[in-house]
């Protein structure tokens, strides 16, 4: 029997055969890793007062590689001249949405501090950070006029959870 190992030929990943079947295994494995790193990357429709961050760094964007959603891009939080009207700054579609409610946490570039968001089954994607909202003024507190999320490198799974 056959076995497969990770190894590198010169400068590439590859698989490493142990028998004659596994250079076709090899390009099929190849052909799907390049598949999937070649999946478009899909512009998020920003709620009002939420922007990307300035046209020089990516615009908040995802996509789906198999059976996850992988996030990019740096997003703004505008408090002029139109503040967002929730916490809501996006709503992913059926496909790219978990199997269950989530929270991601992130760092913060202009406050320094933890702020998250929670991703739900019906793809509502809403800012998590203590005070971020203000119920008194219907909307987010001054203090958090340009802050700005990194949303690089961020993913989750739309599988149910294991039981």
């Amino acid at each position: 029997m056959g076995r497969i190992g990770l190894g590198t030929k010169g400068r590439r990943v590859g698989l490493i055969p142990d028998s004659p079947n596994m250079a076709a295994i090899e390009a099929i494995v190849l052909q799907r890793v390049a598949t999937a790193l070649s999946a478009p990357w899909i512009p998020m429709e920003l709620e009002q007062g939420y922007g990307a961050q300035h046209p020089e760094w990516f615009k908040p964007s995802y996509r789906r590689v198999g059976d996850r959603v992988e996030l990019q891009g740096n997003m703004t939080i505008r408090t002029t001249p139109s503040p967002p009207q929730s916490g809501v700054f996006t709503v992913l579609p059926e496909g790219f949405r978990p199997a269950t409610n989530l929270t991601i946490m992130i760092g913060d570039e202009t406050q320094g501090n933890m702020t998250g968001f929670d991703v739900t089954v019906s793809g509502h994607c809403r800012i998590v950070r203590q005070g971020f909202w203000d119920p008194n003024h219907g909307g987010p507190l001054q203090e958090f006029g340009l802050l700005t999320l990194c949303l690089a490198g961020l993913s989750f799974s739309v599988l149910p959870q294991p039981e």
